[in-house]
Protein backbone atom coordinates (compact mmCIF):
# COMPACT_ATOMS: atom_id res chain seq x y z
CA UNK A 1 0.00 0.00 0.00
CA UNK A 2 2.63 2.34 0.94
CA UNK A 3 4.17 1.65 -2.66
CA UNK A 4 1.31 2.71 -4.65
CA UNK A 5 1.11 5.62 -2.58
CA UNK A 6 4.15 7.10 -2.89
CA UNK A 7 4.05 5.90 -6.70
CA UNK A 8 0.92 7.71 -7.32
CA UNK A 9 2.82 11.11 -5.47
CA UNK A 10 5.76 11.16 -7.73
CA UNK A 11 3.53 10.30 -10.72
CA UNK A 12 1.48 13.49 -9.79
CA UNK A 13 4.55 15.30 -9.44
CA UNK A 14 6.43 15.08 -12.80
CA UNK A 15 2.99 15.23 -14.20
CA UNK A 16 2.74 18.95 -12.62
CA UNK A 17 6.42 19.57 -13.34
CA UNK A 18 6.05 19.08 -17.08
CA UNK A 19 3.53 20.82 -17.09
CA UNK A 20 5.36 24.19 -15.17
CA UNK A 21 8.12 23.47 -18.18
CA UNK A 22 6.37 23.41 -21.00
CA UNK A 23 3.70 26.63 -19.84
CA UNK A 24 7.47 28.08 -19.44
CA UNK A 25 8.89 27.21 -22.67
CA UNK A 26 5.95 28.77 -24.08
CA UNK A 27 6.18 31.72 -22.39
CA UNK A 28 9.61 32.33 -23.39
CA UNK A 29 9.25 31.40 -26.54
CA UNK A 30 11.72 28.75 -26.48
CA UNK A 31 11.45 25.54 -28.50
CA UNK A 32 14.37 23.38 -28.21
CA UNK A 33 13.54 20.51 -30.04
CA UNK A 34 11.70 21.94 -33.17
CA UNK A 35 13.66 24.80 -35.14
CA UNK A 36 11.55 28.04 -36.47
CA UNK A 37 10.36 26.65 -39.77
CA UNK A 38 9.06 23.19 -37.76
CA UNK A 39 7.61 25.60 -35.02
CA UNK A 40 5.55 27.81 -37.60
CA UNK A 41 3.91 24.86 -39.40
CA UNK A 42 2.35 23.49 -35.93
CA UNK A 43 -0.73 25.44 -34.26
CA UNK A 44 -0.28 27.23 -31.61
CA UNK A 45 -1.05 26.20 -27.94
CA UNK A 46 -3.91 28.56 -26.00
CA UNK A 47 -0.63 29.42 -23.81
CA UNK A 48 1.68 30.12 -26.50
CA UNK A 49 -0.89 33.00 -27.88
CA UNK A 50 -1.45 34.46 -24.56
CA UNK A 51 2.32 34.70 -23.59
CA UNK A 52 2.28 36.20 -26.71
CA UNK A 53 0.15 39.10 -26.26
CA UNK A 54 1.35 39.54 -22.77
CA UNK A 55 4.99 39.67 -24.00
CA UNK A 56 4.04 42.14 -26.78
CA UNK A 57 1.87 44.08 -24.60
CA UNK A 58 4.74 44.55 -21.49
CA UNK A 59 5.75 48.02 -22.76
CA UNK A 60 2.32 49.20 -23.82
CA UNK A 61 1.41 48.82 -27.33
CA UNK A 62 -2.26 49.41 -29.54
CA UNK A 63 -4.54 46.80 -30.19
CA UNK A 64 -3.53 46.37 -34.18
CA UNK A 65 0.30 46.05 -33.02
CA UNK A 66 -1.30 43.31 -30.65
CA UNK A 67 -2.84 41.58 -33.22
CA UNK A 68 -1.20 41.86 -35.98
CA UNK A 69 2.04 40.79 -33.86
CA UNK A 70 0.40 37.49 -32.62
CA UNK A 71 -1.24 36.87 -36.21
CA UNK A 72 -4.63 36.53 -34.98
CA UNK A 73 -7.78 37.97 -36.91
CA UNK A 74 -10.05 40.12 -35.54
CA UNK A 75 -12.60 38.34 -33.73
CA UNK A 76 -10.15 35.69 -32.24
CA UNK A 77 -7.88 38.28 -30.94
CA UNK A 78 -11.10 40.23 -29.44
CA UNK A 79 -12.11 37.02 -27.35
CA UNK A 80 -8.06 36.06 -25.99
CA UNK A 81 -8.01 40.27 -25.34
CA UNK A 82 -11.29 40.70 -23.42
CA UNK A 83 -10.46 37.42 -21.91
CA UNK A 84 -6.67 38.91 -20.31
CA UNK A 85 -8.81 42.21 -19.38
CA UNK A 86 -11.05 40.22 -17.46
CA UNK A 87 -8.87 38.12 -15.72
CA UNK A 88 -6.30 41.45 -14.74
CA UNK A 89 -3.35 40.27 -16.67
CA UNK A 90 -3.55 43.31 -19.00
CA UNK A 91 -5.06 46.80 -18.40
CA UNK A 92 -6.37 49.33 -20.90
CA UNK A 93 -4.26 52.48 -20.31
CA UNK A 94 -4.61 56.32 -21.27
CA UNK A 95 -4.76 56.73 -24.65
CA UNK A 96 -1.55 58.65 -26.25
CA UNK A 97 -1.61 61.98 -28.25
CA UNK A 98 -3.60 60.02 -31.67
CA UNK A 99 -6.49 58.97 -29.49
CA UNK A 100 -5.31 55.97 -29.69
CA UNK A 101 -5.74 53.47 -26.99
CA UNK A 102 -2.76 51.86 -25.18
CA UNK A 103 -2.74 48.37 -23.79
CA UNK A 104 -0.32 47.48 -20.91
CA UNK A 105 0.63 43.91 -19.48
CA UNK A 106 -0.62 44.21 -15.77
CA UNK A 107 1.61 43.48 -12.41
CA UNK A 108 -0.55 40.43 -12.51
CA UNK A 109 1.08 39.80 -16.11
CA UNK A 110 4.32 40.44 -15.25
CA UNK A 111 3.94 38.53 -11.92
CA UNK A 112 2.91 35.11 -14.00
CA UNK A 113 5.62 35.69 -16.82
CA UNK A 114 8.12 36.20 -13.39
CA UNK A 115 6.79 33.25 -12.19
CA UNK A 116 7.20 30.75 -15.23
CA UNK A 117 10.73 31.67 -16.18
CA UNK A 118 11.52 30.92 -12.61
CA UNK A 119 9.88 27.45 -12.84
CA UNK A 120 11.87 27.12 -15.97
CA UNK A 121 15.38 28.15 -14.60
CA UNK A 122 14.38 25.53 -11.65
CA UNK A 123 13.54 22.82 -13.61
CA UNK A 124 16.50 23.30 -15.58
CA UNK A 125 18.99 22.88 -13.28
Amino acid sequence: MLFLELFSRRLYAVSFISGLLLSYYCLCDFDLELGEMERAKRRRSRIEVICDILSEALGGANKTRLMYHCNLNFMRFNRYLQELLDAGLIERVGSNPEDVVLYKTSDKGRELIRVLRKAGEFLSV
